[in-house]
């Protein structure tokens, strides 16, 4: 991959000094490389990294980041009701009370002592699929509210979450996850800017649902503003290691991935080198462009305020039943 090369191509950025026109690539002047269409590609592919860090996160956590193993409890509550308590394998303690109907309220605990609180309608049946209404309030005044289904009646149980996560201040972002158990995820989200972002994710099965890294993933973002990224993520030895992405207007990144979804790589056009970036933290990276000063990049605000893996730790966190 190109970035193997990105710690030698800093040092070559500081270094060479390269005429306009040698660096402009056909078709493109020279301030058309170096100036904004770059950094808005490198700030959409950042937002887009952020946005599948933080759903990767809680749709397929790794086996050693619960550390806990799953308990469920079952005894009789008030009335006819029961009294459902356990813990999840991310540590999350839960307590429900379920009425004859199917219907309920509860509480989670995280680990670092945070709370939820959850209720869910009555499930109703149309042949073998099972949907319910949830929303849960988290400790600060989040919100997730939606529809939950799922076909009990097909192979690999295909469930959907579809809803809505609301921030305080009454600002919303949709998303609508797909999965068929032993097959793949799909997850599409729709920010409160307007952005965009797909991403389908093959899965090995099992009771965590882990993604089938060597079968990579794929993917689109699309900003605020409609330019459109397609991506696709490799990897292998159980976790994501690249990521690659183009667009319309013909520029191309190619970046190594570490732990966490930090990256560095570079940007290409019509096999023009245009400069490097990478990125360290959620919060953004530094693009280097070939003659020009380095610059800072990062994700949309609407990325940053919707980063989901703060609130929950894992799908099955997401509503009253103990899956993981």
């Amino acid at each position: 991959m190109r970035g193997h090369t990105t710690l030698m191509l800093l040092v070559l950025l500081g270094a060479v000094t390269l005429t306009l026109a040698g660096c402009s690539g056909v078709g493109q002047t020279a301030a058309q490389v170096r100036g904004d269409p770059v950094r808005t590609a490198a700030a959409d592919h950042v937002t887009a990294v952020l946005l599948v860090k933080s759903w990767f996160a809680i749709l397929q956590p790794e086996p050693a980041g619960g550390g806990c193993s799953l308990e469920v409890f079952w005894e009789p509550g008030p009335g006819s009701s029961t009294r459902l308590t356990g813990r999840l394998s991310d540590c999350t303690t839960y307590e429900y009370l379920i009425q004859i109907d199917g219907s309920g309220t509860g509480t989670q605990t995280r680990l670092d002592g945070k709370t939820s609180s959850l209720t869910w309608t009555a499930p109703v049946w149309n042949d073998v699929v099972a949907s319910q209404h949830i929303k849960q309030t988290l400790w600060d005044a989040e919100e997730l509210e939606f529809d939950w289904s799922m076909d009990y009646g097909s192979a690999g149980s295909p469930q959907t979450w579809d809803g809505q996560a609301i921030l305080p201040d009454g600002r919303a972002m949709t998303f609508l996850l797909d999965r068929v158990q032993d097959s793949a995820d799909e997850l599409r989200l729709v920010l409160s800017d307007g952005s965009q972002l797909y991403a389908r994710v093959p899965l090995t099965g099992g009771v965590l649902q882990l993604p089938a890294y060597e079968q990579g993933a794929t993917g689109s973002y699309t900003s605020a503003g409609g330019a459109v990224q397609e991506f696709s993520i490799s990897g292998a030895s159980g976790r994501w290691d690249g990521w690659t992405f183009t667009t319309a207007a013909g520029i191309e990144g190619s970046f190594l991935l570490g732990l966490g979804f930090i990256g560095n790589g570079q940007l290409n056009s019509a096999d023009a080198l245009l400069g490097a970036l990478s990125w360290q933290t959620a919060e953004g990276g530094t693009l280097a462009l070939l003659g020009a000063s380095a610059s800072d990049v990062v994700p949309s605000a609407a990325a940053l305020d919707f980063q989901v893996d703060r609130w929950v730790t894992t799908i099955a966190a997401m509503g009253p039943s103990p899956t993981y």
